[in-house]
């Protein structure tokens, strides 16, 4: 019996050692360690203003970006920290970029006359656990280069004379308001400007403000013109681009005017005064501009495009040119247009309309520059001659 009992005593912890009889094994083992993986949607190359569908962009132009995701792939949850990280230091093009995730962020495109790169890096941290020790945190990185193939920036000047300190905005939909989304500057003591992002061709531009450099006349907060823009080229934004505006897209001030070589929409008159053509667009810009402020302060119309508008409703009315820009015909018919309120009867309105027609064909461009000096009367004192005639109701 003794040597049985020793027997079964010897069996059964043999088993036990063998982990034998079904039991729920011998100890846990630690996974192999997985570490963080990553996938990217980076594009590699840009063309300014073709909004490329490798960008991850969507929208026009102006909405171009760099649009660079990563995706993390991370089974074990060892991430600890991820970011994206502007690697360039030497254009102020790659940066300030916004950050819509750790995983995602987007840096404009800027228009520029040469080309330019941005270098950007994706960084993690993520814990690492040794086969013995304590863990402790790694860190890698993954490094991209992104190449914009860049087209120059559109740039223009404002011209009635010279409008600074004006902004300037493209009105993307069209609705005349400036809006947040919407691209801005400011002219500069020549009417110039221009902006540092892509801008379609024909995008309507407008312009508010400003003082006239050649008077020093401080123009209303409302004072409007607009025009369109020229990618490729520096385009003009002026009085008679305005009514242009309202005449369609078929009208052509060149024809209009009669100006043959001269282009009213890429040309600066002021540059080129020794040209009688480009007399003739300045004057008629200074026309146009005594007329709108006239009626804007005589008959309390505000809103400039509403002046321009009915001007060019009237041209098309009356088959009249930009050369009839000062008739009595036009102006009367102009001021009938927008008053309204009805400010003036026919006598007083065509008594006003005679006023400012003969006061306009009495500026002549010559070297003398006395027209500045007009200029300067029809923008500040010939409006109040003509409101206060309004006001008294009595012949000036």
């Amino acid at each position: 019996m003794k040597k049985l009992s020793l027997y079964i005593l010897t069996s059964t912890f043999i088993l036990a050692s063998c982990g034998g009889g079904g039991g729920g094994g011998g100890g846990s083992s630690t996974p192999a360690e997985i570490a963080p993986s990553f996938s990217y949607d980076v594009p590699t190359t840009i063309t300014d203003g073709s909004n490329p569908s490798s960008s991850g962009c969507t929208g026009t132009t102006w909405d171009d970006c760099i649009k660079l995701t990563a995706t993390a792939n991370d089974p074990q949850n060892r991430l600890i920290t991820k970011e994206w990280q502007v690697k360039s230091a030497n254009t102020s093009f790659c940066e300030p970029y916004t950050r819509q995730s750790d995983n995602i962020i987007f840096n404009p495109v800027y228009c520029s006359s040469t080309n330019y790169s941005c270098g950007y890096r994706y960084r993690w941290e993520y814990t690492h656990t040794p086969s013995e020790g304590t863990p402790f945190a790694r860190s890698d990185f993954q490094d991209f280069n992104v190449n914009i193939n860049a087209t120059p920036c559109a740039s223009g000047s404002a011209v009635d004379g010279y409008i600074q300190e004006a902004n300037i905005f493209v009105d993307l939909n069209r609705n005349f308001i400036q809006d947040d989304n919407e691209p801005f500057t400011t002219t500069g003591q020549l009417g110039q400007f221009i902006f540092d992002k892509p801008i379609n061709d024909n995008s309507l531009i407008i312009l508010k403000g400003g003082i006239d450099s050649a008077t020093g006349i401080v123009m209303p907060e409302n004072y409007t013109l607009v025009g369109f823009s020229s990618q490729n080229e520096k385009f003009i934004i002026s009085p008679i681009s305005s009514i242009a505006y309202f005449m369609g897209e078929n009208f052509s001030p060149n024809d209009s005017l009669g100006i043959k070589l001269f282009d009213i929409y890429k040309d600066d008159p002021i540059t080129q005064l020794n040209s009688e053509e480009a007399s003739s667009v300045l004057l008629t810009n200074i026309k146009i501009s005594i007329i709108a402020e006239t009626i804007s302060k005589t008959l309390k119309q505000d809103d400039y495009l509403k002046i321009y508008e009915s001007i060019a409703k009237k041209m098309t009315d009356k088959e009249l040119s930009l050369k009839d820009i000062s008739s009595k015909e036009l102006i009367y018919e102009t001021i009938k247009d927008i008053d309204y309120q009805d400010m003036l009867d026919t006598t007083d309105a065509m008594y006003v309309s005679e006023k400012m027609n003969s006061f306009l064909d009495s500026i002549v461009i010559d070297e003398s520059n006395e027209y500045l000096q007009k200029f300067e009367r029809g923008l500040k004192t010939f409006p109040k001659d003509i409101k206060e005639f309004i006001k008294n109701n009595e012949k000036l």
